[in-house]
């Protein structure tokens, strides 16, 4: 007698390509859905929207941007623009500066933006006081607004290229670029951002003091180095008259001037280190072999020791020496200047420093 087999499930086999292809389904799913709410999260919150400018503060990591351009509703989502910038290797080539971006971007347009430094609404740059005009060219250069070279020609030959109601010195327009926060564009042109400054520079100090300057002795291209050499040597506010008055003291007498920062800027040291060897260098700028002032600034200086050298105390110091604290300690006589220099060094944990002046 034949019997008819009942209905078998399936065999193990069969299980497994049930199994298998329900988990790929599945996994196709997931990806989609991860595709998808990828490109969601990664097109433009808006189909319009108003620009923003938003700053990318200098040393800002990626992290932060993209936190910042979700606080701006520039993107939807931190994380996910976090994660794209390093998938496109783009996370360290973020530029700083400031940027006028929508809502109606992609995050691939934004980052093309920020990465590029296109369409930046400006770049914010402080110029420190005492700065040289080399220092500055270098500065202005790693911020992007300018090549070194060219804006250095400018400064040393300005004939033609900038305009000022004073004239230029010979030794071109060190000491007149004005110390300040400015706000340039990217590549911009030297004569423009150089002219930017030289109008601060009248603004804020030549064209205000004018009549003083006029029947100053030394007149604006005197004060304005003078003043270089007091940004270059002042630490402490209160000192800045203090140590005018000892360069004026020294000039009335002959008395070579001694600034340490002078022999530095003759050899293009930007440093604070000065040796016996340095005193020796053989330049005009070398206050220590040559008396009287120098042939022009040696920095830019800022408002503070502009007028200090305008309006110096009226000490009869010439010597000073660094105390450890920054501030200077000020003599009348050599012999006070040596007792105050044993002082000095018997504070310090190093000896061989050489005093500011002697």
């Amino acid at each position: 007698m034949v019997t008819s087999m009942s209905k078998k499930k399936g065999s193990p086999l069969q299980k497994a390509r049930r199994i298998g292809i329900t988990i790929a389904i599945l996994v196709v799913l997931v990806l989609c859905g991860v595709a998808g709410a990828g490109v969601y999260l990664l097109s433009p919150p808006q189909a319009t929207g108003r620009p923003v400018l938003v700053h990318i503060k200098p040393g800002s990591t990626i992290w932060d941007v993209a936190q910042d351009l979700q606080r701006h509703g520039i993107i939807r989502s931190a994380n996910v623009f976090f994660l794209y910038t390093h998938l496109l290797g783009k996370s360290r080539r973020i530029r700083a500066g400031y940027y006028r971006l929508s809502s109606s971007m992609s995050a691939a347009q934004v980052l093309f933006q920020l990465a590029s430094g296109k369409h930046m609404a400006g770049i914010w740059v402080t110029i420190p006081e005492g700065f040289t005009a080399w220092q500055i060219a270098n500065l202005l250069q790693k911020r992007g607004v300018v090549v070194a070279k060219p804006f250095l020609s400018v400064v040393h030959k300005p004939e033609g290229i900038i305009h000022a109601d004073f004239p230029f010195p010979k030794t071109g327009l060190e000491g007149y670029l004005f110390p300040d926060t400015y706000l340039f564009d990217p590549k911009s042109s030297p004569s423009v951002v150089i002219q930017r400054m030289i109008n601060d520079f009248e603004r804020r100090f030549a064209d205000p003091y004018r009549a003083e300057l006029q029947k100053d002795p030394i007149g604006l291209w005197g004060v304005t180095t003078v003043a270089s050499m007091i940004e270059r040597e002042a630490k402490a506010e209160r000192d800045r008259p203090r140590i005018a008055a000892v360069i004026y003291n020294r000039l009335k007498i002959g008395m070579p001037l001694q600034i340490d920062a002078s022999v530095l800027y003759a050899m293009n040291h930007h440093t604070t280190q000065i040796s016996t060897n340095d005193l020796k260098t053989a330049s005009p700028y070398n206050t220590y072999l040559h008396t009287g002032l120098p042939p022009g600034p040696i920095s830019n200086p800022g408002l503070q020791s502009l007028l200090a050298a305008l309006h110096p105390d009226h000490d009869s110091y010439l010597y000073y020496v660094a105390a450890p604290n920054g501030t200077q300690i000020f003599a009348t006589t050599l012999a006070q200047h040596e007792h105050n220099i044993r002082l000095v060094q018997q504070e310090e944990s190093s000896v061989g420093r050489h005093p500011v002046a002697q």
